[in-house]
């Protein structure tokens, strides 16, 4: 290595070598602080497979602060099953933040089936199908076969009469709703 460009470009920039030395680790300290203690701040958003309520969990310091908010079906599941225990299932990516709110990690990966569907459509179809047809889309959908889910999201959109391109439409305008 050529040292004397170095030390031509260290008293170029108005550095001495003990300053360049100085900078060089103060540079590296922050660099390790900053990816040591980065993440201060979690994020992800929820979805209720069952009534479509959505849930936001904020983890801030270890600390979770979670909000929830009804959907337009969660009044309708009510009213039509007893209560329910919510079986949460991400609806984004997971996010973290640093201390300037700068992102430190994003995480994604696939979604439930059930993302596919608005809480309109589903809406609709619990308050217009039998409760023997309710009852088989919410055994499929809470399946732990991801084949099954699909399987029970794809006839749902048959009995809406939607086709491929409609759905990929109508998927895309309600998650940006959401």
């Amino acid at each position: 290595m050529k040292w004397h460009l170095i030390r031509q470009n260290l008293a170029a920039a108005g550095l001495t070598k003990r300053g360049a030395v100085l900078v060089l680790t103060l540079g590296l300290m922050l660099l390790t602080l900053r990816y040591t203690f980065g993440t201060v701040r979690h994020r992800v958003h929820q979805t209720c497979i069952k009534c479509r309520a959505g849930r936001c969990i904020n983890t801030i310091a270890g600390i979770d602060f979670t909000r929830t908010t009804p959907s337009e079906l969660t009044p309708i599941y009510d009213a039509r099953f007893p209560a329910h225990e919510h079986v949460w299932t991400r609806s984004s990516c997971y996010r973290g933040f640093g201390l300037a709110g700068n992102t430190t990690y994003f995480g994604c990966g696939p979604m439930h089936p059930i993302r596919s569907v608005s809480p309109a459509f589903q809406k609709w179809f619990v308050e217009s199908a039998s409760q023997a047809e309710v009852e088989k889309f919410y055994a499929g959908v809470l399946s732990n076969d991801r084949n099954i889910q699909k399987a029970t999201v794809e006839d749902l959109w048959k009995k809406l009469g939607l086709d491929e391109t409609s759905q990929a439409r109508v998927s895309s305008d309600a998650s940006k709703s959401e």
